[in-house]
């Protein structure tokens, strides 16, 4: 009696995230035992997904209340795929994580790497500063999967210092 495994398959994208939610959970994301970290341990100043006043956007990331020149370390280990001015951002660089996950780390002060440089796990990637909108000293912090936002406190399993 043959059976059919047709009912089994998911499509590209469900298994990617379904694989991504396993291996959070075991803490074996990539190929190393490394589960991805907060860029910064401080407060959460502006959530994702809010609606900033005067912004006239989406807030894809999140904000979090540090001191200008706070060293800002990667997520997780990938490679730098931009380091510079980005419109609205300030000072950012994006960073690929492999199979679909990026980071970014914006209103930095100073970049500390160069595009194309591969990072480790915690690695620094630049010094806080001020958003080009606001006085108020903060990291902004986004994570996408397959060129989508999400929550990074979902992610990484609540907000930092908890």
């Amino acid at each position: 009696m043959g059976s059919s495994h047709a009912a089994w398959v998911l499509p590209r994208a469900a298994r990617q995230g379904l694989i991504h939610g396993l291996l959070l959970a075991l803490g074996l994301f990539g190929s190393a035992c490394v589960v991805p970290r907060w860029p910064v341990q401080a407060p959460v100043a502006l959530p994702f997904a809010v609606l900033p006043e005067g912004s006239g956007g989406m807030h894809y990331g999140i904000d979090l209340l540090v001191p200008v020149g706070t060293e800002v370390g990667v997520m997780y280990g990938g490679q730098v795929l931009y380091a510079g001015e980005l419109q609205g951002y300030g000072e950012a660089v994006r960073v690929d994580h492999g199979d679909g996950l990026e980071s970014v780390y914006a209103h930095l002060s100073s970049i500390r790497v160069s595009e194309g440089q591969e990072l480790g796990p915690g690695e620094i990637v630049g010094l806080s500063g001020r958003g080009p909108h606001t006085d108020d000293p903060h990291l902004h912090f986004e994570v996408w999967m397959d060129g989508r936002p999400i929550d990074p406190v979902r992610l990484l399993g609540g907000a930092p210092g908890r």
